[in-house]
């Protein structure tokens, strides 16, 4: 694993292809596996989710009479499917409540279960928790939006670690993944629907629960306790929920628009970038929405000021996992500019948790821009972390935190820390972009793509490696103008190496980037091989494959029958690296865009160029032997033969140069040329 915690799991979370319902809970329920760290102690639990944090002390008497009103909450029989829960949410929503308004907490507890969705099937995994938990002055909603959800069954076990033992894989019985993966799911949507640091969450199994926690780098679980008889940690979980952190909710980006002239200001701009097409229509996620209620006013940190923003309507980009860096971007406009005066510019920022390791964002561009701006490459107008504090708990992750607990069971290190130490970012950019899959002719899809390339030949001439070349990197510039007349350029350099710091060598051996663009060489070379420049380029191609089978009227032929393009996406970009290898050596000299001739060549040959690096084992050794003999045919104008290693380090230095003569052509002058 390299520095990016590349899987492919998380990596189709970021796929640009809409997953079923039933496959996206697979997905999170196997990526969140992969980021437990417990079950933990209840107090560890409470240490982790609100440090520093001192939860005030309950009488015995008051726990007692607590414990009366939890004992209400009781399953019931039915003849079709034995215990059900159903009978369970009253219960918990009167007891819940009376314990808050006893405490002064000011939560309310609403039941969603009944809210499935219309296309939602009858069976499988349900689409929303059974209840949620709210601010007391919150306004009804889309339960995704609220503080945290609470999830119930009627037995013990079902609970979906009931057999887990701390500390080893978690492996799951049949029986318990599909409660495991739709917990999962509704996290996701949690973190989806609102900006979040943290998420809380509790599950009810009969008369047993345990509290959930995630955040971007780490999924905490508590172990299972009474909560009937022993009802204190409930207690202080839910008063730290309402008075810690803002429940986990990103206060930075909670403020709504609610200055008339702001809301006119947002109104008149989202209209203009739309007519630009920098935006799609407005759709309302949640039912009862309005573009107003989807905007955002934040705060940006400028030149030692605050700069006010507002976003125009809602992210244009939000990652659908749970973990990694959580990026959200939204277009926006800065506050106090005339309404009218449209020679301004929009700016994009982008929300995002980054390896507190690594160079910031800004450093990455910076590296790469120096004094003046490079030929394809975005232009930044500032990054920040949201805070300097390096003790603060809330803008970075628990991964610091857990680590250190696991350095203190004294057990053997690995490589790598089992998490990730990941800081709230933000960076925004000068540089408007339209996804490559909205383009409005193939002509603008491969001029954006070509200058694309050509910043990352600036990038390398300039000693700065991307690493992370994907769909979601490239783009078409919205205003070629502003961008050097560059049709496309290529965003978020965070994962690049600077190839002359002293731990480059080091950092080009790990394995980075988006699953289904990564070289497919990258999978099979060992460790200690580095990436290089002709491995971008290869994700350059993969890219452009990508679009044009999702978005061209295309079609190609795969074990000889001719299939579209969206049905070839699946069957090429899977999580095995050997399909896409496979498209480059037999299928993709079958793929034909209908009308357009000029592109489906230039495809053919990017395949060609491609393939030069994947030689099949007859070309191999054909070469090396000329390699050979043409070493003896040295030989014999000498005088006197040298002696064997000489000769052998002759053979190898002639072998290399005719392997890259023979088969290395991807190069950036090539490439370029051929989509020119």
């Amino acid at each position: 694993m390299g520095i990016k915690r590349w899987d492919p799991v998380e990596c189709c979370l970021y796929s640009v292809a809409k997953q079923n319902h039933s496959d996206h809970c697979h997905a999170v329920g196997l990526e969140a596996s992969n980021y437990l760290h417990g079950p933990v102690t209840v107090s560890e639990f409470m240490e982790a989710s609100f440090p520093g944090w001192k939860a005030p002390s309950i009488s015995d008497k008051q726990l007692a009479k607590y414990s009366t009103l939890l004992d209400e909450i009781v399953p019931h029989r039915t003849e079709a499917c034995g215990l059900s829960e159903k009978s369970m949410y009253e219960p918990i929503m009167k007891s819940f409540g009376a314990i808050c308004k006893k405490q002064a907490m000011p939560l309310r507890f609403h039941i969603c279960a009944n809210e499935r969705l219309p296309d939602e099937p009858e069976f499988g995994y349900r689409a929303a928790p059974d209840l949620s938990i709210l601010s007391r002055d919150t306004p009804e909603g889309h339960w995704s939006r609220s503080l945290a959800f609470i999830e119930v069954k009627p037995m013990e076990k079902d609970d979906p670690l009931f057999h887990h033992t701390p500390g080893k894989d978690l492996d799951l019985k049949d029986s318990h993944v599909n409660v495991w993966n739709q917990i999962q799911s509704y996290a996701a949507s949690s973190y989806r629907a609102v900006p979040r640091c943290f998420l809380l969450a509790i599950g009810i199994f009969g008369d047993t629960a345990r509290f959930f926690r995630w955040d971007r780098s780490s999924h905490i679980v508590s172990h299972a306790f009474r909560y009937k008889t022993h009802p204190a940690p409930l207690i202080k979980f839910l008063v730290g929920l309402s008075r810690y952190a803002g429940g986990g909710v990103d206060q930075t980006l909670s403020s709504g628009i609610v200055l008339r002239q702001e809301q006119d200001l947002v109104e008149h701009h989202f209209a203009r970038a739309l007519d630009k097409h920098l935006l799609p229509p407005y759709e309302s996620i949640h039912p009862g929405r309005s573009l107003i209620d989807d905007s955002t006013r934040l705060e940006v940190k400028y030149n030692g000021g605050v700069d006010v923003y507002v976003t125009l309507g809602p992210p244009i980009f939000c990652s659908r996992s749970i973990f990694g860096r959580g990026t959200r971007v939204w277009l926006a406009r800065m506050v106090g500019c005339p309404i009218d005066k449209e020679d301004a510019d929009y700016v994009v920022i982008k929300d995002s948790w980054r390896e507190r390791a690594l160079w910031t964002e800004g450093d990455a561009y910076n590296a790469i821009h120096g004094d003046s701006n490079v030929f394809g490459v975005a232009r930044i107008l500032c990054d920040y972390d949201v805070v300097t504090d390096l003790n603060d708990k809330i803008h970075r992750t628990s991964g610091a935190h857990l680590n250190g607990v696991i350095d203190s069971w004294g057990l053997p290190r690995h490589d790598e820390p089992a998490f990730t130490d990941l800081v709230h970012h933000r960076c925004i950019l000068l540089s408007v972009g339209i996804p490559l899959w909205r383009f409005s002719s193939t002509r603008i899809l491969m001029e954006a793509i070509r200058d694309g390339i050509i910043g990352h030949r600036n990038m390398c001439d300039r000693g700065v490696l991307h690493r992370d070349i994907s769909i979601n990197n490239v783009m078409i510039s919205a205003d070629a103008s502003k961008e050097s007349n560059a049709k496309g350029f290529i965003i978020d350099p965070e994962y690049a190496v600077l190839l002359d710091s002293p731990s480059s060598d080091d950092d080009l051996c790990d394995l980075t980037g988006t699953f289904q663009f990564t070289s497919v060489a990258r999978f099979f070379a060992g460790h200690g091989v580095k990436h290089a420049q002709w491995h971008d380029l290869e994700s350059f191609f993969w890219v452009t494959v990508n679009v044009v089978l999702k978005h061209t009227d295309c079609s190609m032929l795969i074990d000889g029958i001719r299939v579209s393009g969206p049905v070839a996406v699946h069957l090429i970009f899977t999580d095995a690296p050997s399909t896409r290898k496979s498209f480059i050596e037999t299928h993709a000299y079958t793929l034909n865009v209908a009308g357009n001739a000029p592109l489906t060549k230039c495809i053919h040959v990017l395949a060609g160029l491609v393939s030069t690096h994947y030689p099949s084992k007859p070309q191999e050794e054909t070469t090396r032997q000329n390699a050979i003999n043409n070493v003896n045919g040295m030989l014999s104008f000498m005088k006197e033969r040298p002696p064997p290693e000489e000769i052998e380090r002759m053979e190898k230095i002639m072998i290399e140069d005719n392997m890259k003569r023979s088969f290395s052509l991807l190069t950036h002058d090539r490439v370029i040329s051929t989509i020119q």
